[in-house]
């Protein structure tokens, strides 16, 4: 068992520098690339949109106009950049979808293998087996590799849950 988390830990440092090339200066130590969250994605591109509104039909009152401006020109900065590194990510990921997809099917292999059964995990009372603490013992590194699994779905429009490569029922 120690060497096998030993080779796990060497994975897992594997796969945090197999993740580093689709972080941007934009995403500034983030757990995950900033393009990752489609929905925080969206609601910054509302928001540009609901302040070029409000400017454009002069609906910010006199003495906050400068705070809009000043907002939405670092929203859309931001926005920009963001969009600018997704492009990025896509770009390099299209150049060579095979070796993207190779790897993700070798951390769903990985992932899978680390996950308790379905039935070990979830059934009710005293005859659990296990627990997620208990989970999170058995394979520490685990972590990395699914963020990294969770990083190359997205990039090749697949449903990036982990928890559908558990085993079981």
């Amino acid at each position: 068992m120690a060497s096998s988390l030993q080779d796990f830990a060497a994975k897992a440092q594997e796969s945090k520098a197999n993740v580093a090339h689709f972080f941007k200066p934009v995403d500034k130590g983030s757990a995950m690339p900033s393009w990752y969250n489609q929905t925080h994605l969206e609601e910054l591109e509302e928001r540009v949109k609901s302040k070029e509104r409000q400017l454009k039909n002069d609906l910010v009152p006199q003495d906050k106009i400068m705070r809009v401006k000043t907002e939405l020109t670092a929203e859309r900065t931001r926005l920009n950049e963001i969009k600018s590194a997704q492009t990025s990510v896509q770009n390099m990921v299209q150049k060579d979808p095979g070796k993207y997809a190779k790897r993700l099917e070798e951390l769903r292999e990985e992932i899978s293998e680390s996950y308790y059964t379905r039935d070990q995990m979830f059934r009710a009372g005293k005859d659990r087996s296990a627990s997620p603490r208990m989970e999170a013992e058995k394979m520490p590194h685990r972590n990395e590799l699914i963020r990294e699994y969770k990083i190359i779905a997205r990039c090749l429009d697949e449903d990036p849950n982990p928890e559908r490569l558990r085993k079981g029922k």
